[in-house]
């Protein structure tokens, strides 16, 4: 069993509390210490002023968050827009060392956040032997992505403290070194031997197929188109991806179409239809259909409600 009690903040009292500046440590005594370690805290903000929040995050450590429900956010990292709308529960961001982040949150928001230093997951990486790469790993930026894996481990976080306020310490451990592999495997710029074992597809092939995805969202994206992106056949490719993802390739480019739909029928003014055909549905009925079964709602009863969360 891999330990790593010498490299993270075990301080189950204090790893978790309320955050009182945006993406900004409690405890930055314990990402700065030698060798440091992790820590955690919730966001949250009532909507109520939507003024815009600046942070420009230290240069030895990772942010990793969870959107813990729906809010509606502008994002801008480096003076670029990323995100402007409404975004689910679940959505995963991840933020870079040194990154220059500007937030304004229009909708009641609660998110919890992660702070990982860049010594703490070399050290990590250095631990694995077939791992070991030369200097300290880069993870990608995360923009409010659908990531399964990160969702379920950031909510044991969420969910793992007793009424005192305390997390079991073999308990915290245990979810940071899955959180520590699994950010690397993903998000990471290692070799295949890290990511291309029988439990899923390689960090770089994956990347390959989601920003394929998201270029593609309005025309039609095959099971061969993604086998073809990812270097693998078919039959291949979609049992690794689903050992990536925990879902069917069609699955998840559904389920990228409605995150798009979505987006569009919040911050547009495109009819139905016109947001169907964006979205790569080839007719409004089917995509009626989809869109229920993954929101519980119409379109049209969906934006209703969503938009008037964001209104005045």
């Amino acid at each position: 069993m891999l330990r790593l009690r010498h490299k993270i903040s075990l301080d189950s009292k204090s790893f978790l509390q309320e955050e009182t500046e945006w993406q900004t440590p409690l405890n930055p005594q314990i990402l700065n210490s030698t060798p440091g370690g992790l820590t955690a805290s919730r966001f949250t903000d009532d909507g109520s002023d939507p003024s815009e929040r600046h942070l420009e995050t230290d240069l030895q450590y990772y942010v990793l968050g969870i959107g813990l429900r729906p809010t509606n956010i502008l994002a801008r990292l480096g003076g670029r827009k990323m995100f402007d709308g409404w975004t689910d529960a679940g959505a995963v961001h991840l933020t870079q060392p040194g990154s220059v982040c500007r937030g304004v949150f229009r909708a009641p928001t609660e998110a919890l956040h992660v702070y990982i230093p860049t010594g703490v997951l070399a050290s990590f990486l250095d631990e694995i032997e077939s791992a070991r790469t030369s200097g300290v790993p880069v993870l990608r930026h995360v923009n409010f992505e659908c990531d399964r894996v990160v969702e379920h481990l950031l909510r044991a976080l969420s969910l793992g403290q007793d009424v005192a306020g305390h997390i079991n310490e073999v308990y915290l451990e245990s979810l940071c070194v899955a959180i520590l592999a699994h950010l690397s495997r993903t998000y990471g710029d290692l070799p295949d031997t890290f990511g291309a074992k029988a439990d899923g597809l390689a960090s770089w092939r994956l990347r390959r197929v989601i920003e394929y995805v998201a270029t593609s969202m309005s025309g039609p994206i095959s099971l061969s188109d993604l086998a073809e992106v990812a270097g693998l056949s078919r039959m291949h490719f979609a049992a690794q991806f689903r050992r990536s993802t925990g879902l069917r390739p069609h699955e998840y480019v559904q389920s990228r179409r409605i995150d798009y739909a979505r987006q569009l029928l919040v911050v547009s003014d495109l009819s139905v239809i016109e947001i169907a055909l964006s979205a790569g549905f080839a007719n409004q009925a089917h995509f009626s259909r989809v869109f229920k079964r993954f929101t519980g709602a119409t379109p049209s009863a969906w934006r209703a409600l969503h938009r008037g969360r964001s209104g005045p």
